[in-house]
């Protein structure tokens, strides 16, 4: 655990690289669930690093709530870029791939009743 929550565990996992901006964090709570999210991009990585927990147990296996950012991200970003006029509207959008290129970003989710299946949680 660090004091600083997601947000400083993502930099902390970012200190030999090169961020292009800090750390966003984000929560939400809602239906007695809460999210947390914390991501940075660094301009001199070339995958991403996406680490997940469900109520603070490491879901190395990904899981829906990793599948939802991800999903998130890319629908958004592609949206963002075709409102700037980035990428014209009748271009194709940016792959998952390509937006999550150099990205370290942490979920975290608390439910009040998870459902484990598999190593998937």
């Amino acid at each position: 655990f660090y004091a600083g929550g997601l947000t400083e565990y993502v930099s902390w996992l970012n200190t030999d690289k090169n961020p292009i901006h800090d750390v966003l964090g984000f929560r939400k709570e809602t239906n007695g669930a809460t999210i947390d999210v914390a991501l940075q991009w660094c301009s001199d990585a070339y995958s991403d690093t996406m680490l997940g927990y469900a109520n603070s147990i490491r879901t190395v296996d990904g899981g829906t709530h990793i599948e939802g950012v991800k999903a998130s991200l890319t629908r958004t970003l592609n949206t963002l870029a075709k409102k700037s006029k980035t990428i014209k509207e009748k271009d194709i959008n940016l792959s998952g791939e390509h937006v999550r290129e150099g990205l370290t970003c942490i979920v975290s989710v608390k439910v009040p009743n998870p459902e484990f299946e598999g190593q998937t949680k």
